[in-house]
């Protein structure tokens, strides 16, 4: 387990609400332990934004990209951020640390770039601490990203077939 996980958080400014919106993810975030590379913080006038992406993609353990429509557009645009980091991703070839989230997204489509990867759906999470798909949904996450298997696999049991003299063969049918 990593006890001090970061993300960098890959969106695009499609209004103000969905900005907030991903304010409120990167809180919840570091509200729960997680080191969060988000622009509102690091980017500053006289910022170079280039090497800003180079460091988040580059060195964060996860890349969180928020997959709206407004992102879908601009992916392949390299006059935009969410166009530069995309080609900064393609550089690397590998999409392990991506964490794809879909939102604002009704065809729940990804970028090319993305095609096949396992995504989680937060078009109707609004963080809302008394939403149980909310919570659920930010478990989720969390669990990828402090890489805990939260789910207890059942343990193996013997072959019942396996040579054993002197007995019978047991054929176990509990279900766990």
């Amino acid at each position: 387990m990593n006890a001090k996980p970061e993300v960098f958080i890959s969106y695009s400014w499609d209004s103000q609400e969905h900005t907030e919106w991903v304010h409120k993810l990167y809180s919840i975030l570091r509200d729960n332990g997680v080191e969060v590379l988000i622009d509102r913080y690091e980017v500053f006038l006289g910022s170079n934004l280039e090497d800003y992406m180079q460091r988040g993609l580059n060195d964060c353990r996860y890349v969180l990209c928020i997959c709206t429509e407004g992102y879908l557009n601009k992916t392949n645009d390299p006059t935009t951020g969410v166009g530069k980091e995309t080609e900064i991703i393609r550089a690397n070839d590998k999409t392990d640390f991506i964490i794809p989230i879909i939102k604002d997204n009704q065809d729940k489509t990804l970028p090319d770039f993305l095609e096949g990867v396992y995504y989680t759906d937060f078009s109707d999470v609004v963080f809302d601490a008394k939403s149980v798909n909310d919570v659920e949904k930010i478990k989720e996450m969390l669990v990828h990203i402090y890489n805990i298997d939260d789910t207890l696999k059942p343990q193996k049991g013997f072959n019942p077939f396996e040579v054993r003299l002197g007995h019978d063969v047991i054929i176990n049918t509990k279900i766990r």
